[in-house]
């Protein structure tokens, strides 16, 4: 059983869920409850992972963007992400900022030897004195914004609390209602 057309548990899906259940105990059958879905309730806790509260529970990911620079040269960048390619109130957080030596015009980037360059970015800003050669500067973001299958609603698989709010929002209620089932014919 799949919840999908019942994003808020509402009474038509207990009164399904009920007549089901009732029905699959009568003929002796399981019943396993579907919802790894990204519209379907137990990922977004019932709503509960987007009141303002609980934003700190909802679902992250790590974003890398970069750019390529020839020195030397004295840099002044902003860096984040322009709010016109998405429309989103999350803010990001710089996790960090690194530069890596290009070791030809294609592909190649010296990872042995980063450059730490999280000390030069102040307010946003990265000033930093480019040296002899051609650079790759990556910047890796704590981002809400960019999470796969648009789940930026989901809750963080990640975060122990995060989990137990999806747990007392969403399986206490089926535990509540249908304990009887649960381990026979749920």
């Amino acid at each position: 059983v799949e919840p999908r057309e019942f994003p808020d548990f509402e009474k038509h899906w207990w009164v399904l869920m009920d007549a089901i259940l009732k029905r699959a105990k009568e003929l002796g059958m399981k019943v396993l409850i579907v919802d790894e879905d990204s519209f379907c309730p137990s990922g977004h806790a019932f709503g509960a992972v987007n009141l303002p509260e609980n934003e700190h529970l909802r679902r992250t990911s790590l974003l890398e963007m970069h750019v390529d620079v020839i020195g030397p040269r004295k840099m002044d960048a902003v860096i984040g992400i322009p709010a016109m390619w998405t429309k989103t109130k999350y803010k990001d957080e710089l996790i960090g900022a690194y530069a890596y030596k290009r070791t030809d015009k294609e592909n190649g980037i010296d990872v042995s030897n980063p450059i730490d360059l999280n000390p030069f970015v102040k307010e946003g800003i990265l000033s930093w004195d480019v040296p002899e050669g051609n650079y790759r500067i990556e910047y890796v973001f704590k981002t809400r914004r960019y999470s796969e299958m648009r789940k930026d609603d989901y809750i963080d698989v990640l975060s122990a609390e995060s989990v137990d709010l999806l747990i007392h929002n969403t399986y206490d209620e089926y535990e509540r209602r249908y304990k009887e089932y649960f381990g026979k014919t749920l």
